[in-house]
């Protein structure tokens, strides 16, 4: 078999490995028969007897349960496989007969093209056991694997069979116990007796039932009762379960009263209240609370690990300063009416409260006496005092009467302002000459007129008020259904069916609107007095064609732009937008442009969130040499590499750089450097004039060499912590994950991080089969840099250790390995569950989980997760080169099926 055919066939049988869900029963069946005497052989089928959906491949383990009775001599393959491995041989077609002399031989099948037709009956495989000796043995079957054309496990059951050799002995009574347990190494005990570990074959079991007790440190004990069947192998599989680790954090809980305030924990801003934050150690931390207008709240907590601790924080508000003032009134005599600019405040002695700061009146007066009017000034925080002195009024000489009464009665009766009670009623000693009375009642025009008081007379007054003209009118609004929201020009009143008091004459627009129904508007206008009715009949909403995009950027008020339209300022909710792939992009002056990619679904909304990056303020510069190798020198100071160079973050202006080699002239130019922009410096060494030759070799440094094989291999590189793998020079994903194509023969694979030593290996990838890589543990830099300095994300790389310049050249060549600036792209751990969920990013398929997906661009992408039976589960997510995001996601099962059946 190729290696390409032996790499599809094991990738074939993970994935049988990685399916857990079942889809029906079905039975294994071994047929039982008899080898009529010792030396000759028979044919013995193994048989699957249902498959309602047809088969994909299988794999199981066939074995004797008395290998001195008889003896498997060949194996014949389906006749509908296409692809066989029989005791580790490769076998191509169906009907394919292998020699093995085997006690047990392991066999599996797998068919490349099928059909989801149900089978019966189906042939698995046909075994040509010789008999040996007279006696019986069993032919015992351990199923490992067996799928549908889906490649979905099929759970399936087993029947051994029954072999007897020659005649028939008499009844076995004892059987084999085969105990395997997962993880495997636990103590194993059978009705209280200790038999070893797992895996462990228990022979000479008597048939009936026992007890099984397996125990493994770490994991909770299992205790089952099993039934032995004589004569056969009974197999017992037992998954046991971890004991979870004793918890090292609790959870802390802050409230505030008011709410909404800021938490800081031990200095780091962690939300606002009221607020939950989970994983926090079990130790004491120092927990401040801050709300704008209040003192600040801080405290020691101690969080137990497993528990929950909850704070309670009352927040003092802090005191504003005052903004009025007081005044205080006294009289003599006192009970007088008290009035701050001409509005009445009660009677004296009396103090004021809450008057705003400046010139104000004051009135103080009482019948009988003349008013005390005087300006006076209020200072806000301090009280005005006013003594008023009221002298007594002449007496009057000669006085008249008036009579007033009106139509209706019970009119509020106010003579030159000062109110004397309600119709009819008499005024006495009312003062000679002409005054104004006003006559009011609710519901009537104002009625006033002047009078004239003669001394010593009556004065008769009857007035027939008039009913105030209506000023509004109202509105009736009633909707089939009922319990529809009502809007009047916009300002939201009662819910269907409503009476609207008190409108405005004139024009008005009605809108009414109900959850599953299309709006209804109406311009009406309404007349004072009058009645207007609105009745609508609500047309039901159609089902929902178009999806919304919610864009929203730090810092705000940027451009957004839908498929090259400009929409509007984060923050934005685009409604209406066609369903489909859409292009969104963000612009902002001082930033770099963002642009992505979505997929917008009807009745959904899409959100985007992205921290905008500003524009650079300083350039780079990228220092090559031939030879490559040289010392580099930016205003003389020298840099931690040698050429080739690339150099971060440096403020723009100009830089003189000088190169040295040994055995090369020294190279000198200045360079000028610009934001945002990458300054190439190439310089070509002159060689040194000749000198006169020395005996020895001068030691060169040895570079990690390199050779190409045909064809291509995997890579799988562990380190701790992850980080960034280079292959000759080029990012190819992060460690602890397979890097697929790469060339075959020896490679330098980099290992980069920031704030650790790069370290680089060679590594010899076979083109047969993946290479595996031992852990490799990181250690930090804790290195000051040099100024100016490469961006110090990119540690510098480490010098190979010098050897003797060989005499001839190596037939391969040396590429020089560059110091990385950095990773480029970032990763995403997908969990869900269940497990072996179908995974997308930005609308293209990469696996399924659990799984880590590599080489994504920084910036925001979207993840779709979906599994049969299951809801889709669509979510965006942020990308940040050189780390490695997590998404863990609990798929909610599509149970919209179930529910229609019972509607």
């Amino acid at each position: 078999m190729t290696a390409n055919r032996k790499f599809a066939f094991t990738l074939a049988l993970i994935l049988l490995c990685a399916l857990m869900s079942a889809v029906s029963a079905t039975t294994l069946i071994a047929e039982t028969g008899t080898i009529p005497a010792t030396g000759t052989t028979g044919n013995f089928t193994i048989v699957a007897d249902s498959l309602p959906n047809g088969i994909s491949g299988f794999k199981i383990t066939v074995s004797l349960g008395d290998p001195s009775k008889a003896e498997i001599v060949a194996v014949t393959t389906p006749h509908w496989a296409e692809l066989s491995e029989i005791d580790g041989v490769d076998i191509l077609g169906p009907g394919k007969v292998v020699p093995v002399m085997r006690d047990t031989v392991d066999i599996t099948v797998m068919k490349l093209e099928v059909n989801h037709s149900p089978l019966s009956n189906l042939e698995l495989a046909t075994l040509t056991i010789r008999g040996d000796n007279n006696g019986i043995t069993g032919l015992n079957v351990i199923l490992k694997k067996i799928s549908d054309p889906n490649g979905t496990p099929i759970q399936a059951t087993v029947q051994n069979g029954t072999i007897t050799i020659g005649s028939t002995p008499p009844p076995v009574t004892n059987g084999t116990l085969h105990v395997e347990t997962n993880p495997a190494g636990a103590g194993v005990w059978l009705d209280g007796n200790y038999k070893g570990s797992s895996p462990l074959t228990i022979p000479n079991v008597t048939a009936g039932d026992h007890t099984l007790k397996v125990e493994k440190p770490g994991y909770y004990p299992s205790e089952n009762l099993v039934t032995v069947t004589a004569g056969i192998t009974n197999p017992v599989t037992i998954s046991l379960t971890e004991i979870p680790p004793t918890p090292t954090t609790g959870t802390l809980v802050v409230q505030s009263n008011p709410s909404s305030a800021d938490v800081k924990v031990d200095g780091a801003y962690r939300g606002m209240t009221n607020l939950t934050i989970p994983n926090v150690s079990a130790e004491l931390h120092t927990v401040r609370v801050e709300k704008a207008g209040y003192f600040p709240w801080e405290d020691t907590i101690g969080v137990v690990a497993g528990g929950t601790t909850v704070v309670n924080v009352g927040l003092t508000a802090i005191p504003q300063p005052p903004t009025t003032g007081t005044v205080n009134v006294t009289s003599s005599p006192s009970g007088a009416e008290v009035k701050l600019d001409m509005v009445s405040q009660g009677t004296t002695p009396l103090e004021i409260t809450g008057v705003t700061q400046g010139i104000h009146t004051i009135r103080v007066e009482i019948a009988g006496y003349l008013p005390f009017s005087s300006p006076i000034e209020v200072t806000a925080g301090e009280t005005t005092y006013v003594a008023a002195h009221l002298e007594p009024v002449p007496p009057v000489i000669v006085n008249g009467t008036i009579y007033v009464e009106s139509n209706p009665t019970g009119a509020n009766i106010t003579l030159d302002g000062v109110f004397k009670q309600t119709t009819p009623r008499t005024i006495h000693d009312v003062s000679s000459g002409i005054h104004t009375l006003r006559l009011e009642k609710t519901g009537y025009v104002v009625w006033e007129e002047p009078v004239i008081v003669f001394a010593n007379e009556t004065t008769t007054v009857f007035a027939e008020l008039a009913l105030v003209p209506p000023t509004t009118g109202s509105i009736t609004v009633e909707s089939d259904p009922q319990g529809a929201a009502v809007y009047l020009d916009g300002e939201p009143k009662d819910s269907t069916p409503t009476v609207i008091l008190d409108v405005i004459p004139g024009p008005h627009i009605v809108r009414i609107e109900k959850t599953g129904y299309l709006p209804y508007e109406k311009e009406i206008t309404v007349t004072a007095g009058g009645i207007t009715t609105v009745i609508a009949a609500l047309t039901p909403e159609p089902p929902p064609t178009t999806g919304s995009v919610e864009v929203d950027s730090v810092p705000r008020d940027a451009n957004v732009y839908l498929d090259g339209n400009l929409v509007g300022l984060t923050k934005i909710l685009i409604t209406d937008v066609e369903p489909g792939l859409k292009t969104v992009r963000i612009e902002k002056e001082g930033y770099k442009v963002f642009e992505i990619a979505i997929a917008v679904l009807p009745n959904q909304t899409v959100s985007v969130n992205k921290t905008l990056i500003p524009l650079p303020t300083t350039g780079n510069l990228d220092i090559d040499s031939s030879p490559p190798g040289a010392s580099v020198y930016l205003n003389g100071v020298m840099q931690v590499s040698s050429t080739p160079l690339l150099i971060y973050n440096l403020d723009p202006g100009l830089y003189l750089v000088r190169m040295e080699m040994d055995g090369y002239q020294t190279w000198e130019e200045p360079f000028n450097v610009t934001a945002g922009e990458t300054t190439v410096v190439d310089a070509i060494l002159e060689p040194a004039p000749a000198r006169t030759p020395t005996p020895t070799l001068t030691p060169t440094p040895t570079p990690i060499p390199t050779t190409t094989k045909g064809g291509t291999g995997g890579l799988l590189i562990t380190s701790d912590p992850i980080a960034t793998v280079f292959i000759d020079g080029k990012e190819r994903g992060i460690s602890g994950e397979v890097i697929s194509n790469v060339q075959a023969g020896t490679r330098n694979v980099t290992l980069f991080k920031p704030g650790y030593k790069q370290v680089s290996i060679p590594v010899n990838i076979n083109a047969a089969r993946p290479t595996v890589v031992d852990k490799v543990t990181l250690e930090p830099t804790g290195v000051p840099p040099v100024t100016p300095t490469p961006q110090p994300t990119a540690a510098p790389t480490p010098l190979p250790t010098p050897t003797p310049l060989p005499t001839t050249l190596p037939p391969t060549t040396t590429p020089v390995i560059p110091p990385y600036p950095g990773p480029v792209t970032g990763g995403l751990f997908v969990y869900t569950t269940p497990l072996g969920c179908s995974v997308s990013i930005d609308g293209v398929h990469r696996g399924t989980t659990p799984g880590i997906y590599s080489m994504l661009a920084p910036g925001s992408h979207v993840l779709k997760v979906s599994r049969d039976k299951y809801l889709d589960e669509v979510r965006p997510f942020d990308v940040v080169a050189g780390e490695v995001s997590t998404q863990v996601i609990i798929m909610v099962p599509d149970i919209r099926g179930i529910v229609s059946a019972f509607f």
